[in-house]
């Protein structure tokens, strides 16, 4: 068995009231790492620094509908 080792990118998100612009910037992202012609894994990592509004909740439903 032939095994294949593809690269994996991590990008990390510091979040902190970002409600606002999240979930769009994160569309912006996705759809940009999907056209690449240079295929790999990746991964979005957000991190919540403590937000007052409903960045980690925007974060999460995201992340579930992004699987």
């Amino acid at each position: 068995m032939k095994i294949v080792h593809q690269p994996l990118v991590s990008i990390v998100i510091p979040a902190y009231n970002e409600a606002g612009v999240l979930t769009r910037s994160l569309h912006i992202l996705t759809d940009y790492m999907i056209t690449l012609e240079w295929k790999f894994k990746w991964e979005i990592v957000i991190v919540n620094d403590g937000s007052k509004d409903e960045t980690g909740a925007l974060a999460e439903i995201f992340a579930k509908s992004h699987n």
